[in-house]
């Protein structure tokens, strides 16, 4: 079985209030300073995939955002 994901779309996940990312169906990087979001993504694959977050957690704070942050 492949798992293939094109395309993620987060809205009031973490710190994201909205982010679009289309995957490369080869390789996509993601890189950035430190706490700009990189494990948030990772997180939200995870949350999709199998119900938790990068650390194995299931009930993790999401932090949504209203429309003033």
């Amino acid at each position: 079985m492949k798992i293939e994901i094109q395309r993620l779309e987060l809205t009031n996940f973490k710190c994201f209030l909205h982010k679009e990312i289309a995957f490369n169906s080869d390789v996509t990087t993601i890189k950035g300073r430190n706490g700009v979001g990189k494990t948030t993504i990772a997180d939200a694959i995870l949350w999709c995939l199998f119900g938790k977050n990068s650390q194995g957690q299931s009930d993790f704070d999401l932090k949504t955002h209203d429309e003033n942050g």
